[in-house]
């Protein structure tokens, strides 16, 4: 490997840093505290870590932080304990139970933006969250939300924003009521469900107080669930909008699609599999503004990756956000061209492309964030184009919330 870089300059400019160029390694050292910091860039390499030796590999320091919000739950627990978990939950969650409820995600989803006016600026994140946040209580917790769905939304918005950097004076300091309010909601559905009150067989509480774990476990499995939630679809279709306005053929094609496909009618989930460019379009953008940023993995002992041997008890971090701008995989990465994500994209490597992730900790609820999302982008974008500041940054955790103004189509 070559000489370390900074972690904390990496992690300032990651593509700065770390796309690899003609000549470098698959692995890059970074100065991170007492344990080594192993940046991996090799699709390859990442497969390994990831999926074929994924079970030899706990989830990593940064990972473990979360612990502080919602405790030790599926996307942190380890090796048995977690594939009981995850075996156990997938019920609630897989791609079967998501087409179960499809009529749920219909009503929930397919009025997406029928409200708004011509002309009168819309908080786009805000607007996405709430609607994300509503439809997977509803799925996952048979709840509805109705008024409270913007106030929670905007609390674990707040939780996800900070989590990253979270030290337990700055949780206490700074994220307190956000985080109390969360659990005081968490709470509340628990206890409803144990004096009798009813959901849908089979969701994720039911299961989850099937469990036998401590009401503390079963609150912390809802944040989890809900961060992830409030997270992944509105950042992408955030980066997705923010694309579009900057490529009038692409979004003149989604337009044209979807009067094809919709004639005016709101989409259903059904609909989805008959919309390609629409996928190829939220694919390209989960390319560009991957959910996961960053996935870290810690070895249960020595582990050769790439050729080199890496200790126990190392971070070996890995990016989307670096590994979809390679090159060799994909010419032109910084471009926005969502026909590239047309068909099977024969000869590139698996581990190229993960913007949920691979292997044992994949994120569980990926085919429920690609229903929210597509649902969304079909109900939005079949009404409104969304105008935006030329000036407006490219959306990423760090940056203000978009403001679109929507034109009638």
């Amino acid at each position: 490997m070559p000489s370390p870089v900074s972690a904390r300059a990496f992690f300032r400019d990651p593509l700065g840093y770390a796309i690899p160029g003609p000549g470098d390694g698959p692995l890059l050292r970074m100065r991170a505290g007492a344990a080594p910091q192993v940046l991996v860039r090799d699709p390859d390499a990442v497969w390994q870590v990831l999926v074929t030796d994924g079970d030899r590999y706990g989830v990593g320091k940064w990972k473990r932080r979360a612990r502080r919000v919602h405790g030790p739950t599926l996307n942190t627990l380890n090796g048995a304990e977690h594939r009981t978990r995850r075996l156990a939950l997938q019920p609630a969650i897989g791609r079967p139970r998501v087409r179960e409820l499809g009529g749920v995600l219909d009503a929930r989803l397919g009025g997406a933006g029928a409200d708004w006016e011509p002309g009168l600026p819309v908080a786009l994140r805000d607007e996405l969250f709430t609607l994300s946040i509503g439809a997977t209580a509803d799925v996952l917790l048979s709840v509805e939300l109705g008024a409270n769905a913007r106030r929670l939304a905007l609390d674990l918005a707040q939780l996800m924003a900070a989590l990253p950097r979270l030290r337990p004076p700055a949780l206490v300091a700074q994220h307190r009521a956000a985080l109390q309010s969360v659990r005081s909601f968490a709470d509340g559905l628990i206890a409803a469900r144990r004096e009798g009150a009813q959901g849908r067989p089979g969701d994720l509480l039911e299961l989850l107080l099937g469990l036998g774990v401590a009401d503390e476990v079963v609150r912390g499995e809802i944040i989890a669930f809900l961060l992830a939630a409030a997270e992944e679809p509105a950042r992408a279709l955030e980066a997705a909008w923010w694309l579009l306005a900057r490529d009038e053929e692409a979004d003149r094609r989604l337009a044209q699609e979807l009067r094809c496909v919709l004639a005016g009618r709101a989409p259903t989930l059904a609909d989805l599999d008959t919309l390609p460019w629409m996928r190829a379009v939220l694919d390209e953008a989960l390319r560009l503004n991957p959910p996961a940023r960053y996935i870290d993995r810690c070895p249960a002992g020595v582990m050769a990756v790439a050729g080199e041997q890496i200790p126990k008890g190392a971070n070996l971090l890995i990016s989307p956000l670096v590994s979809h701008r390679d090159a060799r995989h994909f010419p032109e990465p910084e471009a926005f061209r969502p026909e590239r994500m047309l068909g099977e994209r024969r000869g590139t490597p698996r581990g190229a492309f993960i913007p949920f992730g691979a292997g044992v900790h994949a994120c569980i609820g990926e085919p429920l964030a690609r229903a929210i999302m597509g649902l969304q982008v079909a109900a939005i974008a079949g009404r409104w184009r969304l105008a935006i500041d030329p000036a407006a940054p490219e959306p990423t955790p760090r940056t203000p919330p978009l403001w679109v103004v929507p034109e009638p189509r």
